[in-house]
């Protein structure tokens, strides 16, 4: 079972005072959302449905940029996060299962280190419990 992401999921930090994603519409026929600098980040909140834990999780991207993907657990209540894996993009990586509970969820943070990768979206795989 898959959740798809599409580029509007993933929001730009604060990193820069004019942090901002942007959506790439200038590639004939190609959308997707990019950083709107080098040196931002971009961050999409997963929810897990209950029942179900994290598996994989791939980003498509229009780079296969080395590292760019951190998958940390999330806990909506207090903005809690813990570090899993760190992995391309464009690689479906088998993650430490990231089981729902009340508070327990998934955050996907991009370091694409360019304004000119194109983010075209994410997919996580889920199983059952």
């Amino acid at each position: 079972t898959l959740i798809k992401l599409m580029p509007i999921d993933f929001i730009s930090n604060d990193d820069r005072a004019s942090a901002y994603a942007v959506v790439e519409d200038d590639t004939a026929d190609t959308l997707g959302i990019r950083a709107g600098h080098s040196s931002v980040e971009l961050y999409a909140f997963v929810k897990i449905p209950d029942g179900y834990k994290v598996t994989h999780v791939q980003v498509l991207a229009s780079a296969s940029t080395s590292n760019a993907v951190v998958c940390k657990t999330f806990n909506y209540t207090t903005g809690a996060t813990t570090d899993l894996e760190t992995f391309d993009f464009n690689t479906n990586e088998d993650i430490t299962d990231v089981t729902a509970t009340t508070a327990n969820d998934l955050v996907i943070k991009l370091s694409p280190a360019s304004n000119t990768t194109i983010i075209y979206g994410a997919t996580i795989t889920i199983a059952s419990v």
